[in-house]
């Protein structure tokens, strides 16, 4: 998807919930940090030390836009999670915002950030998740079109559930917004 086109689109979800929740997820954030999925670099705002940044994203288009807005001394590269070329246990941080709807195979990115994950190290996400009851039905139903007209998101992830049967611990989670009857979810969990 265009970069420029998804800024747009997310507009309203940013000014509503989103921009505050990053602000809070990850202002605080110290030490090396991985961000998967960086998309238009929406996030690059709010690291306090932009040097300590890797940005990975594997669409052109978004990383074009990410380019003209990276801080000083944040790295951008051009890599999925699933090829990511970096040595294992790297990282203090993994951040992760509204990307793992869309990877292949959620169990291995979470094996891929345990890998590149210090022992003790925590990811951080703000993704939307499968919701309850009726919607949950419609998310299921949706998700074969959907994950064709929309990069391969997946509206019926179980996000948080595959997170701990990877092996994470979870340390906090809340839900920032629920937009007909879709949960936009943050959590921090700890490598165990």
């Amino acid at each position: 998807m265009n970069g420029r086109c998804y800024d747009f689109l997310m507009r309203g979800f940013e000014k509503v919930a989103l921009r505050e929740a990053r602000r809070t997820m990850l202002s605080s954030l110290e030490g090396r940090i991985l961000e998967v999925g960086c998309g238009t670099g929406v996030n690059f705002e709010w690291y306090r030390d932009p040097s300590m940044v890797t940005a990975i994203d594997p669409d052109k288009d978004m990383l074009k836009v990410a380019r003209s807005v990276c801080p000083a001394g944040l790295r951008v590269e051009p890599w999925g999670l699933e090829d990511i070329p970096l040595e294992g246990y790297s990282f203090d941080h993994i951040v992760c915002t509204l990307v793992l709807c869309s990877v292949r195979d959620p169990g291995e990115a979470f094996e891929t950030m345990k890998r590149l994950l210090k022992p003790g190290g925590t990811v951080h996400l703000l993704e939307h998740v499968k919701g309850v009851g009726l919607p949950g039905r419609l998310h299921e139903l949706c998700t074969p079109l959907w994950s064709k007209v929309a990069g391969g998101c997946h509206l019926n992830r179980k996000t948080l559930r595959l997170l701990e049967e990877s092996g994470f611990q979870m340390v906090k989670s809340s839900t920032v917004l629920t937009f007909i009857g879709t949960p936009f979810v943050t959590a921090t969990a700890r490598l165990q």
